[in-house]
């Protein structure tokens, strides 16, 4: 404001179309309050509209997507604008965002690909069971004319990361990407990992609790999660956990047949042989290869890491120190191609190029709560200025419009992000989507 007012000037650039960390405090509505704020001091705006980096079949695509017409009618055909009330200026203010969304593409760009396929599925087991012969074929009809690393596959959170590197590194693709590469980042190592855990410290009640209530566990037992949740939970309610007796002996007194096949042996051998030959023991025992194929390479990995490390850390107990302190570059499923298929999120895609852009997953997944997905629980401001946090049912809308309102406000910031993460993972790419 003193720059102004002495003659000075502020530029700013922003995208409100890219805005996808409103979880991190993102706000758009920011890069409006500025431009009002200063409305006094001869605002002028200027909108880019020529698209530098994609190709004519890329820029036209995401014209007709984005387009006023074309958002207008998925709103309302997909049941957003009843989830808004049908309030015009709740579904005014989400298309006002695109409303500057056409481009033109630079002259020389004539090419450009995109292809879409929409899949039916009833649940995530069959989709993942469609979706993973396609990624694999599309894959190998795009080597023929694309290096590994000018492709991105780009999904909505890490798990989808995981499970995608997972399928690759199956099929024998160079495949790079961030998180998920960790090999002590997969769910199912992490399992195996607690087991050793209660192994070297069979006192260590959450690490075992842990192993039993996980999928390697559930699946080589037929024994469901949550059977083995309410156990404990009913240990809990008569006070026995914490008690003079350990999880693992309360276990072993109700479980006595699984206790013997799959976990006797090695609880009485586990300080007798190598971490190495205790962890191969343990992938044939608990069937976890051939329960859970699509992750044998983190399996693999794994062990492969624990044979490098066995001169240093030669115990259990040395292995486990280590595997809370290593450094990151040693837990990498190793990509040993210098051409890689990237695999990443959309929120880690924002501003890179691709040649190929591959988005198995593509989808709005509206979720308005403040917490968990079904969580029904609202964060507002009072009265105060500090934030309250309320819990909203269908019904408590119903009877009260504050609710409603409260409701309408954070389906609309949801419905907002959602549009954008699709927004950004349609656009600045290359050639072929």
């Amino acid at each position: 404001r003193e720059a102004l007012s002495t003659g000075g000037s502020l530029f700013y650039v922003g995208d409100k179309k890219q805005a996808i960390y409103r979880f991190r405090g993102g706000e758009a509505k920011l890069f409006d309050a500025v431009r009002e704020e200063f409305t006094h001091f001869n605002v002028k705006n200027a909108y880019l509209m020529k698209n530098w980096r994609s190709q004519r079949a890329i820029v036209e695509f995401n014209n007709k997507v984005f387009s006023r017409e074309n958002l207008k009618t998925v709103l309302y055909s997909s049941g957003i604008a009843k989830e808004l009330g049908e309030k015009k200026e709740s579904i005014d203010e989400i298309l006002d965002i695109f409303k500057d969304t056409k481009q033109k593409q630079r002259e020389d760009n004539v090419g450009g690909y995109v292809y879409v396929e929409r899949i039916e599925e009833k649940n995530k087991q069959e989709r993942d069971e469609i979706m993973q012969p396609k990624v694999l074929d599309l894959l190998r009809e795009l080597k023929r004319r694309f290096q590994y690393e000018d492709i991105a596959i780009l999904t909505r959170d890490n798990n989808e990361v995981e499970l995608v590197t997972s399928w690759l590194l199956e099929a024998g693709f160079p495949v790079e990407s961030e998180k998920t590469l960790n090999v002590i980042e997969n769910s199912l190592v992490k399992e195996i990992i607690s087991f050793l855990n209660f192994l070297y410290s069979p006192l260590d009640d959450l690490s075992f609790a842990s192993f039993i209530l996980g999928e390697v566990f559930s699946r080589l037992t037929n024994i469901a999660c949550r059977d083995i949740a309410e156990f404990i939970f009913s240990l809990h309610k008569e006070g026995k956990i914490g008690g003079h007796l350990p999880l693992y002996r309360l276990f072993r007194q109700n479980y006595p047949e699984i206790w013997n096949q799959y976990i006797d042996k090695f609880f009485k051998t586990a300080g007798f042989i190598s971490p190495y030959e205790l962890v191969i023991s343990i992938y044939q025992a608990l069937k976890v290869t051939e329960n859970f194929k699509k992750n044998q390479a983190f399996f693999m990995k794994f062990l492969e890491l624990i044979k490098q490390k066995e001169d240093d850390y030669v115990g259990l107990g040395e292995l486990l120190s280590y595997l809370k302190v290593a450094p990151q570059e040693e837990l990498y499923v190793n990509v040993v191609h210098s051409s890689s298929v990237k695999v990443l999120t959309i929120h880690k895609s924002k501003g890179l190029e691709f040649g190929v852009v591959i988005i198995p997953f593509l989808r709005m997944d509206i979720s308005p709560e403040t917490g968990e997905k079904g969580s029904s629980s609202y964060v507002v401001p009072n009265r105060k200025g500090d934030l309250g946090i309320v819990r909203i049912t269908k019904n408590h809308r119903v009877y009260s419009p504050l609710l409603q309102e409260i409701y309408i406000q954070s389906y609309r910031k949801a419905c907002t992000d959602e549009l954008n993460n699709i927004y950004v993972a349609l656009t600045d790419r290359k050639s072929v989507v």
